[in-house]
């Protein structure tokens, strides 16, 4: 009752506006940190489609590669037969 109650209510007044004010500082950092790793997610998934890409063309490659491998193994043994 009285100037201490106005002045515990100030002092309180003051407590939540500090408090609110640190609350938006933490909402705007994790804003900020959510839209960084936003951005290292896609520039991941992008790499890990980019690496797919490869993977998938050196299997590509291999296959063309055992193919060869088998056409010229099969070419020997007829070269050897005719000798």
């Amino acid at each position: 009752v009285g100037q201490s109650a106005v002045e515990q209510l100030v002092v309180y007044c003051v407590s939540l506006k500090k408090e609110y004010e640190n609350l938006k500082e933490a909402r705007k950092a994790s804003g900020e940190l959510a839209e960084k790793l936003r951005k290292d997610l896609f520039s991941s998934r992008s790499k890990l489609q980019t690496v797919y890409s490869e993977l998938d063309q050196a299997k590509l490659e291999l296959k063309s590669a055992q193919k060869d491998l088998q056409s010229a193994d099969k070419e020997i043994m007829s070269l050897k037969k005719k000798l």
